[in-house]
């Protein structure tokens, strides 16, 4: 997040506390394959997203295919859609 906006987080911050358990969780996820398959949120709500933050869905994907090459799963949907919700959260807390 700090390379892909070229800003620089506040590690003592609530915000990036959360992004980190966030990413924990989803690695976690992702390293014992217990994704959930059910899309929860309908594909509107991921579309409007890519329109709105596009930048921030291409960091979330980005942080998604580091993720897939380190555990060797892809983040499904919803994965990528609160992944991009707390990169947003992160930034928009140290912007």
């Amino acid at each position: 997040v700090e390379d892909f906006f070229d800003i620089k987080l506040d590690k003592t911050s609530f915000a990036y506390n959360r992004f980190l358990t966030h990413i924990q969780y989803l690695a976690n996820r992702l390293a014992t394959n217990n994704m959930d398959a059910d899309e929860i949120f309908d594909s509107k709500f991921l579309t409007e997203i890519k329109e709105d933050y596009p930048r921030v869905y291409e960091c979330a994907k980005k942080i998604g295919k580091l993720l897939e090459l380190k555990y060797g799963c892809e983040c499904n949907n919803n994965e990528l859609l609160f992944l991009a919700l707390h990169v947003n959260r992160v930034k928009e807390k140290t912007e």
